[in-house]
């Protein structure tokens, strides 16, 4: 009698046990993404204009906060304060700064800001979809800025790309007006 008793317990546990794998079996494969979940991750752009996207998302920021755009003499500082994001390590949020199209070194950076637009009100822009706030520039310096030409000559991989006023990031035009 008591072999019995337990093996309808043993019975019962399978049971239970198979019940609990079926309910939550969907769930393991999120194990190792909960895992990963706390860790840091690198930041790893694939061109400038990717690095430019990121930028207009801090640019944006920033004007929502500030409606008015950063002065031109400091204006990665600025931004850069917008750049954060928590599964990133301060390193890594700075190479957002940086057009990775171009050869690394500590001082060189490859982005400039639109002088014509240092400490303007948003609102005072008039043309916003054809106003170039942040491009790709021969200009190396950090917080580079001009009145847009210091554009490189020699188009990037994948050609001159800019932040517009509208918050758009998209290629420049050349001279003759092709992208």
């Amino acid at each position: 009698m008591r072999k019995r008793k337990r093996v309808w317990k043993l019975v019962g546990c399978g049971v239970l046990l198979a019940a609990l794998l079926i309910w939550l079996g969907p769930l393991v494969p999120l194990i190792p993404k909960w895992l990963e979940a706390g860790k840091k991750r690198n930041y790893e752009p694939g061109a400038c204009l990717d690095n430019l996207k990121e930028l207009s998302a801090g640019l944006m920021l920033y004007l929502e906060s500030n409606d008015a755009y950063p002065p031109a003499d400091r204006w990665m500082d600025e931004i850069s304060l917008f750049l954060h994001a928590g599964d990133l390590s301060e390193e890594d949020q700075q190479k957002k700064l940086r057009c990775p199209d171009l050869e690394y070194a500590e001082d060189v950076y490859g982005y400039a800001f639109n002088s014509e637009l240092s400490s303007v009100w948003a609102h005072e822009v008039e043309d916003p979809a054809e106003t170039p706030v942040i491009y790709d520039s021969d200009n190396l310096e950090r917080n580079a800025s001009d009145p847009f030409t210091s554009l490189p000559e020699e188009p990037r991989a994948g050609g001159n790309n800019a932040i517009w006023a509208d918050g758009s990031v998209r290629q420049v035009a050349d001279k003759e007006g092709t992208p």
